[in-house]
């Protein structure tokens, strides 16, 4: 597995017990600190050491706009000689794990001294039992090219990009002129679909998943006569309905699996104004909880991911007039990542690609919540996001 951001998918694979092995490049005081990382975590991974150095991405979020600026530091070219160290110790991988492989993950972009080549390699030496997941964007032609790339999961724009550099825009008018509108734009929504379609024929790709932010997701599958889309609920709504069954959510919490959301000083002094004036009311509630009447379910056991969880309490008390005040602090990085690592965990599981899509959809949202770490959640609500993710169905005409 090559990967952009070491650590957060392999990170989600773990979590549920899947063994993994993170193959990637590292150089410099940078992969120092990433080998020194990936190892407390307990992330099995195989290192081809290089002499430059590995580069950071600072990312700078404005909380009152929620827009993003990232600044990218140069990265060295590697010679001739590492890109084949990498490449022979993927075929390594590969033929050492033949008949336990069951996925296979490229994500991200190639340091200077490598293309798409290298990936083509890896793809080609796929067994056909095993699954090949692919996050890329720049120069896959190559890749696709291969005809083993089983899934596809890239963003809206990233997905315009692709079908430009394959040459399918020429035949779609004014379609890519701009990003397309796909939650009103009915005759956009139309041809988007034929031209993921038409990416699946053409190089053999089973599955098509395209993000979209907080708006509809897109999957696609080969042969079938439809695709179905997944509308990312409202995270406020949810948290509201969560904080009236349990009114410590935003208590601080120290594991990996309970993170509560993020809120700013000026949230919290609306919280406190609104928990006082209803506070016999969230007495009551609490002591609900202690009588075992109602609240969220327990954490799901830990290597599971179909156990929905579901609020039992009412989400209001008469006395209680308004809803909690809950405003969010959102942070999108590694949401990508996110979707990738529960996608391919609960894929492996389920073998059901729109299930596996939703939870990873959800896991992803529930992560935006936290703004100290990339590509960590709340497992309580990614749940409680996957149980109302709408999934619906659309045919093709």
């Amino acid at each position: 597995m090559a990967h952009h951001d070491p650590g957060l998918v392999p990170k989600d694979i773990l979590i549920v017990d899947h063994p993994v092995t993170l193959l990637q490049i590292l150089g410099g005081a940078t992969g120092t600190y990433i080998d020194k990382a990936l190892r407390q975590k307990g992330i099995h991974h195989i290192n081809v050491e290089v002499q430059a150095e590995t580069r950071t991405c600072t990312t700078v979020l404005d909380a009152s706009t929620g827009s993003m600026t990232e600044l990218i530091e140069p990265t060295s070219r590697i010679t001739a000689e590492e890109r084949t160290a990498f490449e022979d110790r993927a075929q390594s991988l590969i033929t050492t794990g033949a008949g336990k492989l069951r996925i296979i993950a490229l994500c991200g972009s190639f340091p200077n001294g490598m293309d798409s080549e290298t990936f083509a390699k890896i793809a080609h030496q796929k067994p056909d039992s095993a699954f090949l997941y692919l996050d890329a964007v720049k120069d896959i032609e190559l890749i696709l090219s291969t005809r083993k790339v089983d899934m596809i999961k890239i963003n809206l724009e990233e997905f315009v990009k692709i079908i430009r550099q394959l040459g399918f825009a020429g035949q779609s008018g004014n379609f890519f002129n701009a990003i397309p509108d796909l939650e009103s734009d009915e005759s956009s929504q139309r041809e988007f679909a034929v031209l993921a379609k038409r990416l699946m024929e053409t190089y053999h790709v089973g599955l098509v998943a395209i993000t979209n932010g907080p708006y509809r997701a897109f999957l696609f599958q080969r042969g079938g006569t439809g695709y179905h889309t997944f509308r990312i609920p409202d995270l406020v709504g949810i948290l509201q309905r969560m904080y009236l069954a349990n009114v410590d959510l935003f208590v601080e919490k120290h594991t990996e699996n309970c993170l509560p959301p993020t809120v700013t000083l000026k949230h919290r002094q609306k919280m406190l104004e609104w928990e006082a004036e209803n506070e016999e009311c969230l007495n009551r509630i609490r002591r609900r909880r202690r009588l075992g009447r109602g609240g969220i379910s327990p954490d799901p056991v830990p290597g599971v991911l179909d156990r929905e969880v579901t609020d039992t309490v009412d989400q209001t008390d008469p006395l209680i007039r308004t809803k909690p005040p809950i405003e969010l602090l959102l942070n999108p990085l590694g949401a990508g990542d996110t979707t990738n690592g529960v996608f391919i965990c609960e894929y492996l599981r389920s073998q059901d690609p729109v299930r596996s899509f939703a939870m990873g959809l959800a896991a992803a949202t529930a992560s935006c919540l936290v703004t100290d770490f990339t590509g960590y959640y709340d497992v309580k609500i990614m749940h409680a996001v996957f149980s109302d993710i709408a999934v619906e169905s659309h045919v093709l005409d």
